[in-house]
């Protein structure tokens, strides 16, 4: 049986699961708990939250009764569709959010609204807020969604 390492952007450019028979070992990719950064590990990249979605759905279509999925924290994932679900819908969500948030005012900008998704951002949670709201940022301009102007956001 040969042991297959699949790339799975998205935490990290560098992420990937390895599948080995029906086990999926998942890494940081897809937690049992709570959804991964996106963001705050690739500052200044393109693509994160684009390519984090598409790697859930690869994943999605690997799904069978079967597949034993083991992250990289915590006890093995029950249901690995039903995660993946979750984490795609968590992410649209927040950029649903993230648009409620610009729809209420003009020119924000990163911080901003990351303050207003998360409250007081502490430590590392400054960078790790920042991150995940700037991937977002630019998964809703590509969709043209909103726009910027120096480093104010704004719905199109």
């Amino acid at each position: 049986q040969d042991l297959e390492v699949l790339h799975t952007p998205g935490h990290t450019l560098g992420s990937i699961c390895l599948r080995y028979g029906n086990a999926l070992m998942t890494g940081d990719h897809v937690l049992p708990k709570y959804t991964p950064n996106i963001g705050a590990s690739e500052c200044g990249s393109r693509g994160l939250l684009q390519n984090f979605l598409k790697s859930l759905r690869c994943l999605r279509s690997l799904c069978s009764e079967d597949l034993q999925a083991l992250p990289g924290h915590g006890p093995p994932i029950i249901s690995l569709a039903k995660r993946l679900d979750f984490m795609v819908d968590h992410h649209h969500q927040r950029s649903a959010r993230i648009l409620e948030i610009l729809a209420g005012e003009r020119g924000l900008t990163t911080w901003q609204v990351a303050h207003q998704l998360f409250g007081a951002l502490r430590g590392i949670h400054i960078f790790l807020g920042v991150g995940e709201v700037d991937a977002h940022f630019e998964y809703l301009k590509d969709q043209g969604k909103i726009r910027s102007s120096g480093d104010r956001l704004s719905l199109a």
